[in-house]
């Protein structure tokens, strides 16, 4: 299946969740921010968050300051 992940098309395995996108990308969740369909979901639904064709993510990774 096609999603948009920052701008590009991605293929992606059916059934795959926000979390399962995120481990393919090799990021590990707690240091990234998502917004799927221009929305911010809350992180604990990420496993279950299931994709669909043509949804679009954008991927931010959080970092520390000082």
């Amino acid at each position: 299946m096609r999603i948009i992940v920052q701008g590009q098309v991605r293929e992606v395995p059916e059934g795959a969740s926000i979390e399962s996108l995120l481990q393919l990308l090799g990021l590990h969740p707690s240091v990234c921010l998502v917004e799927h369909n221009g929305t911010v979901p809350p992180r604990e639904l990420w496993p279950c968050t299931q994709l669909k064709e043509g949804d679009r993510l954008e991927i931010f990774r959080v970092a520390a300051g000082g």
